[in-house]
């Protein structure tokens, strides 16, 4: 997350994965994070998400189409992926 602003943006961030069902549409298959206080990122600064999420070590092991989507301040960003057994 890039704060370009001259002011430190406060929220809260949510990481979780969604997974595709039959009926293609998606649906919470895990919430990974969650803050439990204000996150601050300051000014002209960033953070990164992967130093959050990867040290969750998730492993997913059912075939199927999914994405990690992480919410911070009403923005979303999203990744797609396929695990294929």
């Amino acid at each position: 997350i890039v704060n370009n602003l001259d002011t430190i943006l406060s929220g809260y961030l949510t990481i979780k994965i969604e997974k595709k069902n039959d009926a293609d549409e998606w649906y919470i298959y895990k919430t990974v994070f969650t803050d439990p206080i204000i996150r601050e990122i300051p000014k002209n600064d960033l953070i990164k998400l992967d130093k959050i999420f990867n040290p969750f070590e998730l492993k997913i092991y059912t075939s199927g189409k999914y994405k990690v989507v992480a919410e911070f301040l009403g923005k979303t960003a999203e990744w797609e992926f396929e695990v294929v057994n």
